[in-house]
């Protein structure tokens, strides 16, 4: 089940990144990319890139949940 819940981010520098290299791999695709650690995220999440390149199937949600910034701003919508 999806939770609605807080999604922060706001390092535009990459240095300051804490990230590491990994290979996401799915119906025999693999993909290198950084994956950012987060200890205090509490849900996985996968940018749509990577779910096109690898033809990971998704779900559409019941409704849609609006994802905005702190200050209130409408960042996007998540539909699957």
């Amino acid at each position: 089940p999806v939770e609605q819940g807080l999604l922060v981010g706001g390092l535009t520098n990459q240095k300051n990144r804490c990230s590491m290299n990994c290979v996401i791999s799915f119906n025999h695709r693999n993909y290198s990319t950084a994956a950012l650690l987060d200890s205090g995220c509490e849900r996985n999440i996968l940018d749509q890139v990577v779910v096109q390149l690898l033809d990971i199937p998704t779900v559409q949600l019941p409704s849609p949940i609006k994802v905005s910034s702190l200050d209130g701003c409408s960042l996007t919508t998540i539909t699957h």
